[in-house]
């Protein structure tokens, strides 16, 4: 969710447009001050330039022909918002944001010239919140009547990758991806005797005996009330992943459960077990 005071530092792109042409003229106007004629006529050109450029390359809206098809690629950390500095906002438009992707797809699903949605996925390193979520946009879209092309490109795919492109119509998967097909997990560590070992006291406050978040400093090992909590947690997203897997991909639950834990996985193996459409890469896709 949008914070007010995020809102109160976020500077919009016309006012970055605004605040860059006003630079500009201020230096054109200093020049010819100091009788630089040819350098102030330079700097008032740049500033026509930068929003003759800002109007036909931004601000006008954009001429989407028939049959189009929409790129997105999936990667790293993605965020909620971007939230860079207003320097970094001055300077530039930033990353794309779950924000951005959602208005995207949305759009995309509901633009009746958009033929085809082609989403590469490699190596996205959120958890299996936003994986799920971002499952559901590709369903989404894909039950909105577009054809939706889900290209696993990275060397070694996770369960969340896999996760996120089951969503589509079709799963492409690189002829040399390996699916890393672990199952869920979580892990933790425990620092108290390395605290020991240099003689650092913690003090920590622990509501109820679930909220274990502040054991790895005060225990050796993992509480019981700890292990039942986390292992509640995991058998949710392992469910999360057979429902949506099996929904998707139209196999039996079980089916699913057994390859999600089958542990490496050729892309060959992918395609033999139905969980893929096809080997390839996205320069073979024909919409």
């Amino acid at each position: 969710m949008d914070s007010p005071r995020r809102r109160l530092f976020t500077i919009g792109r016309e006012t970055r447009v605004a605040i860059l042409f006003g630079i500009l003229i201020a230096f054109a106007a200093v020049a010819i001050h100091d009788r630089s004629y040819e350098a102030g006529l330079l700097w008032a050109g740049a500033a026509i330039a930068v929003l003759a450029g800002f109007y036909f390359f931004v601000f006008r809206p954009a001429r989407i022909p028939r049959d189009a098809v929409v790129m997105v690629k999936l990667s790293g950390l993605l965020h909620e918002e971007t939230g860079h500095s207003p320097l970094d906002q001055l300077l530039g438009r930033g990353f794309p944001s779950l924000a951005h992707l959602r208005y995207a797809l949305d759009a995309a699903a509901t633009d009746s010239r958009v033929r085809a949605i082609v989403v590469e996925v490699a190596g996205v390193q959120n958890g299996f919140a936003v994986a799920e979520e971002l499952h559901d946009m590709l369903r989404g879209a894909r039950e909105a009547g577009k054809r939706v092309i889900a290209v696993m490109r990275d060397d070694l795919a996770s369960v969340r990758d896999y996760l996120i492109a089951s969503g589509a119509g079709e799963v492409v998967i690189n002829p040399d991806t390996m699916m890393a097909m672990m199952g869920v997990a979580v892990g933790s560590f425990f620092v108290k005797r390395a605290l020991d070992r240099f003689r650092v006291r913690v003090q920590t406050l622990q509501w109820k005996e679930y909220k274990g978040a502040a054991e790895i400093l005060s225990r050796e090992s993992m509480s019981p009330e700890l292990r039942e909590s986390l292992e509640a947690m995991i058998h949710d997203w392992r469910e999360v992943v057979v429902t949506r897997v099996a929904a998707a991909r139209r196999l039996p639950p079980e089916r699913v459960r057994q390859l999600t834990g089958a542990g490496f996985m050729s892309a060959r193996a992918a395609r033999v077990a139905a969980l893929v459409d096809r080997e390839g890469y996205v320069e073979d896709i024909r919409a």
